[in-house]
């Protein structure tokens, strides 16, 4: 029932207000043509050649790029919408572990590009933000009601998200 509740709030919003407003949904989806066609049939032969040199890069790691700790997600959030989450990164941290438990989302990150991830990243994001309304309900209802919020947490977890599910750390 919750959950109902919570999808029904974000279906509201979306929705045309006056009646008058019809609901145009071609430019969400829009299928012209599909076709299914063979374009090869046989075997791949690797054909022998020269090797490849590497001196260009030869002895040089690439640096890794420094990951922002949680505080920093959360002092971010709080400087650009005036808000006042301390404690928020432990919040972060129960969505992020819920995330993690989620083996299709797994699934994903280890298949898909970081874009096509954000997909079913927000799908399991608003799973999450509902189950743990009870919880966590001052931020919650932020992420729901606050749709520049909401998407504002949803871009800075899905970075995050997405790095921690594919190193499985």
């Amino acid at each position: 029932m919750h959950k109902f509740f919570a999808y029904a709030k974000c279906l509201h919003q979306k929705l045309p207000q006056e009646e008058s407003e019809k609901v145009d949904l071609n430019d969400e989806v829009v299928l012209q043509y599909y076709r299914v066609q063979k374009i090869f049939e046989g075997s791949i032969v690797l054909e022998q050649g020269e090797a490849l040199s590497n001196t260009k890069f030869a002895g040089s790691k690439k640096k890794d790029e420094e990951k922002s700790p949680l505080s920093e997600l959360i002092e971010n959030l709080n400087e650009r919408f005036g808000t006042e989450f301390g404690d928020m990164d432990k919040v972060l941290e129960q969505f992020i572990a819920d995330m993690e438990k989620d083996e299709n989302l797994r699934t994903q990150a280890k298949n898909n590009s970081k874009e096509h991830f954000k997909f079913p990243f927000n799908d399991a994001f608003m799973d999450v933000v509902v189950d743990r309304m009870m919880q966590n309900k001052e931020f919650c209802e932020k992420v729901l009601d606050d749709e520049k919020f909401g998407d504002t947490v949803k871009n800075l977890l899905v970075d995050y998200v997405y790095d921690r599910l594919r190193t499985g750390t």
